[in-house]
Order: C-alpha cells, then structure tokens, then sequence
C-alpha cells in the first residue's frame, strides 16, 4: 500500500473512531410547529460532541460553500418569504499526515426574517456530520421550529379558540423529507424550483402525502427539460442527436444537460455554421 493510501486509511480509521465513540445521541429539542411536534437531535448537540472528539483525534472539518440560491415565494396569504438553498463540500484533514478527503452537501430552508441563507447552511452541515457518522434519532429540522410560510404570525387572540379546542384536529403529516426530495428531483430534470411547486397551487402544504409523491412521480417520467432544445436543434441543423452531445462534451466538457443558456446558444451557433 503506497503511503498516500496508508494515510487515507488512517484517516478514515480515525473517522471510524469518531463515530464509534459519538453512538447514540438522545434528542435535545422539540419541534413545536403543526401541532403535534417530534423530538430531533439538535445541531448545537452534535456540533459539541463532535468538536471534542475532533480535537481528541486530531481531525478538522472545513466546509466550504459555493453555490447559493435564493428564491422569493409567497403563501396562502400573499405574504413573501425566502427559500434559500446552498451547495458544498466538506473537506476533512487529518492533523497528522495531511490527508484529506471531501464530500459535497447541499441544504435547504425557508424563513421570513433573512435567516434562511444561514439556517440552511446549518441544514446541510448537520446532514453530513448525521450521515458520515451514521448517528441514529436525526429529524429532518436542523432547528427548533420548522419555516411554515402559511402560519399565522401574528399574536392577536382567536375568537374561536374555544370551540376548537374542543373540535378533534385531523393531524397533517410531515412532508419535508418528501419536499426536499421533489425539489431535488425537479433540478435533477432541468427545473426550478419554483416549477417544482408550480403543481401545487393552494400552496404545497395544503396537499397530502399521496398528492406530493404523485408529482415526484410525474417529474421523473419527464425527459430533461432541454431534450426538447436537442430534438430541435438536431431537426434545425440536420445533425444527429448523438453528435450534438458529443460537440456539447467537446466545447464544454459536460453533458448537454449542464449548458447554461448563454453555452447553448454557442453550441447551436458552432452548428449552424457546420451545416
């Protein structure tokens, strides 16, 4: 085995370790939002755990954000908030030798008061950790209280607060895992997210588990949204679909699916005069 390799080996021994001795953790906070609420591990939790174990091993965990996205939607209300999302990698180094070894990470959130870039920063830090480290009892919020843009924010008192408290309350599911997996899956396909939530009209919150799946269902028997400009663009300039790819992978070294707009008009430009 070449040196390199032993202090990979090492490294990831020593992560091995971390996460032997991390075990189980016992949740420290309380999701109080939809009314019922769930018990999750929270991020200062395994944040100083790990912080002592990472200093006892002698091993840095650097992340490293490069891709942020924010959008602006509203709620039921009309009432505007940000989902903001970011992308990553965590570069972890080994005191000892050097090595290094990186994982990306992505996350997101949504809030009202400019604290959505941050909070989703925390999102996709907690996942990796929770997943590198296999911890057990993970909820899907990173914080206390799960971003729901179509809760009242106000404090002014109901005037039928009697009569439902004592009306049985039809509990709705928590849908965020399956949120963040049709957003993801959309933008797997060429869309927005905005185009993810476009099915959802009276607000994605409104709508059940079933009703979620079943347009995740539908964007991944879509073909990638710019298959429709190959199909064209090979009609256009009498060019196969396969040679199209290849000139995308030629001129960009990526597939034809990753062309931002400005890459695309190139690529048809450089066609055109091939014809």
């Amino acid at each position: 085995m070449s040196e390199d390799r032993k202090d990979i080996a090492k490294l990831a021994e020593k992560l091995a370790q971390i996460g032997a001795e991390i075990g189980k953790m016992e949740n420290d906070g309380r999701n109080t939002s939809g009314g019922g609420g769930y018990e999750f591990i929270s991020y200062k939790a395994m944040e100083a755990k790990l912080r002592a174990l990472a200093q006892k091993h002698n091993v840095a965990f650097i992340p490293q954000f490069n891709d942020y996205e924010e959008t602006e939607l509203s709620n039921n209300m009309g009432k505007k908030y940000m989902r903001s999302v970011v992308k990553g990698k965590m570069i972890i180094v080994c005191g000892d030798t050097g090595a290094t070894l990186e994982g990306a990470f992505i996350g997101g959130e949504q809030d009202y008061g400019g604290k959505s870039m941050g909070q989703a920063e925390t999102e996709a830090t907690k996942r990796f950790y929770f997943k590198l480290f296999h911890v057990s009892d993970m909820e899907v919020d990173p914080d206390q209280n799960t971003f729901d843009p179509d809760k009242k924010d106000d404090n002014k008192p109901d005037k039928k607060k009697k009569e439902e408290e004592n009306t049985p309350k039809e509990e709705k599911p928590d849908n965020s895992k399956l949120i963040a997996l049709l957003v993801s899956t959309a933008k797997v396909k060429g869309y927005t997210e905005q185009e993810a939530y476009k099915p959802f009209k009276d607000g994605i919150n409104n709508y059940s588990t079933e009703q979620i799946q079943s347009v995740i269902n539908d964007f991944l028997k879509k073909p990638h949204k710019k298959t429709k400009w190959l199909n064209v663009l090979a009609k256009e300039t009498d060019i196969t679909i396969v040679n199209i790819q290849k000139k995308c992978q030629e001129k960009y070294s990526k597939p034809f699916e990753e062309l931002t707009t400005d890459e695309m008009a190139e690529i048809k430009k450089i066609l055109e005069g091939e014809k």
